[in-house]
C-alpha cells in the first residue's frame, strides 16, 4: 500500500472517529448509546469496512444489546458519516463493543 493511499485511510478513519463521536455524545437519543465511547477507527483487514471499536463504560449493559441498538441505526450513521467526510461513497461500518475504557487496565501514576 503506498503512502499515500495509507494517509488517505488514517484520514478517513479520523474524520469517521470524530463524527460518531460527535452524533452519538448529542444527536442519539438513546441514553444507552449515549453512554459509548469511540476508541478507534480502522480499517477493516482486506475489506471495504471500516471497523468501529466502541467502549462501554459500564459492565452491567449487555453488548448485544448495544450491537442491536446501532444495528437499527446503521443507515442514519452512514447518512452523518457521508455529509460529513465528503466523499463519492460512505464505507461500510463494523461495529465492536468492548467493556470498559481504553486505558482502565493501566495504573495511575502516583
Amino acid at each position: 500500500m503506498s503512502s499515500q493511499v495509507r494517509r488517505k485511510q488514517d484520514q478517513l478513519c479520523r474524520q469517521v472517529e470524530e463524527r460518531l463521536g460527535l452524533v452519538l455524545a448529542g444527536d442519539i437519543d438513546d441514553p444507552l448509546l449515549q453512554e459509548l465511547y469511540v476508541a478507534g477507527v480502522e480499517p477493516e483487514p482486506g475489506g471495504v469496512n471500516l471497523v468501529v471499536r466502541l467502549a462501554l463504560p459500564r459492565a452491567d449493559i449487555s453488548a448485544v444489546a448495544v450491537l442491536q441498538r446501532l444495528a437499527a441505526l446503521r443507515t442514519f450513521f452512514r447518512a452523518e458519516i457521508a455529509a460529513a467526510i465528503h466523499r463519492k461513497r460512505a464505507p461500510g461500518l463494523l461495529f465492536r463493543v468492548e467493556h470498559g475504557l481504553p486505558g482502565d487496565d493501566q495504573e495511575d501514576e502516583p
